[in-house]
């Protein structure tokens, strides 16, 4: 399997350009400058970076020249602190990844899909002269269930767009099933040297999620340690929504811990070898609810199997959105969790 030189220990900028109020105000205060340098100097080699169409597109498919802006800002400040830059689309004109409903309609519509993929070529259009330090991630969250080759069609269409401007930017593909690293032997790629296999891990969902109130059936008081029994996880994980305990109930495995994370990822680790494509886990990460311990217990057995695995990834999530790693309620245990990302 490749390693993905350039792109091994990163964050996530969630929340700025993305999952967030899209007024001038948030994007000059959310992110800064000053937030690129620090991020740097914790020894990250780059950021991911969510944005919405909304920043970038006005309705009627008309181009917002200051969402284009923000973004160029970005890769100007990642370029000067030395950071490479995942730019990933979290959201597109008929899609939207936090609601299955409001999103039913992407993978058969040929229209939506045209919009699409217009907006990837025009973002490459756009940031082309920033290919030696930027990669692109297609979709985040994909939320198609059942038929892979519906989503397998809009990949090679959108690829085939892109590498007509930008022939070598890296490329990030996830599965379906909400980017499960298990349904990346469905993809069906077409044949590139710079394609990168994406997925994200969360697992189990019941402890990294505990109180998330929109996760469908997560416990919302109990605090769930971990590790624990896994009967235990199976138990709390049984009312809630099947597409985040699946991997879990049917594991087979008897710990959550180093066994539990082989397996999930075996699939994904045998397709990449097989194919020598980079495995890149583009969210990962621990609910700030969780206890202290517990968080740094979980973190420590990912990182071991992502070293183990020559794994490339990015966790969620630089500041809020629940999960930030540089806010206060991480005080105690920062000086710890940094090394484990």
């Amino acid at each position: 399997m490749q390693i993905w030189n350039g792109f091994q220990r990163g964050i996530n900028l969630g929340g700025w350009l993305s999952q967030c109020d899209h007024t001038d105000r948030h994007y000059d205060t959310f992110i800064t400058e000053n937030d690129i340098a620090h991020i740097a100097s914790w020894g990250m080699d780059h950021v991911r970076v969510p944005i919405d169409y909304e920043l970038i597109e006005a309705q009627g498919s008309i181009e917002r020249e200051s969402g284009y802006a923000r973004i160029a800002c970005c890769l100007r400040w990642c370029k000067k602190h030395n950071l490479n830059v995942v730019l990933v689309l979290h959201k597109t004109y008929g899609y939207n990844p936090e609601s299955a409903y409001a999103s039913s309609d992407f993978f058969e519509n040929p229209a939506l899909q045209a919009r699409f993929i217009s907006l990837w070529n025009q973002l490459a259009k756009r940031f082309q002269s920033y290919s030696d330090i930027l990669a692109f991630e297609l979709l985040d969250q994909v939320l198609e269930k059942e038929h892979p080759n519906r989503w397998n069609r809009v990949v090679a269409k959108t690829i085939d767009a892109i590498r007509g401007i930008c022939p070598a930017v890296p490329i990030v593909v996830s599965g379906i099933r909400n980017d499960r690293a298990a349904s990346i032997p469905l993809l069906q790629l077409p044949a590139d040297e710079h394609l990168v296999y994406g997925f994200h891990c969360y697992e189990p969902m019941v402890f990294t999620h505990q109180s998330a109130d929109w996760v469908r059936g997560t416990p919302k008081t109990v605090n769930i340690p971990y590790p624990d029994e896994i009967d235990k996880y199976r138990r709390l994980s049984a009312a809630a929504c099947k597409a985040f305990t699946e991997p879990l109930i049917q594991s087979g495995v008897t710990n959550v811990q180093d066994e539990l994370f082989r397996n999930l990822l075996q699939p994904a680790v045998e397709t990449a070898e097989r194919n020598n494509i980079p495995l890149y886990c583009g969210a990962y990460g621990v609910i700030q609810q969780a206890d202290d311990a517990s968080t740094l217990r979980w973190f420590e057995t990912v990182h071991r199997i992502f070293e183990e695995y020559g794994i490339a990834r990015a966790v969620w999530s630089y500041r809020d959105v629940d999960f930030g790693i540089v806010d206060s309620c991480r005080d105690a245990i920062r000086e710890q969790l940094l090394p484990l990302l």
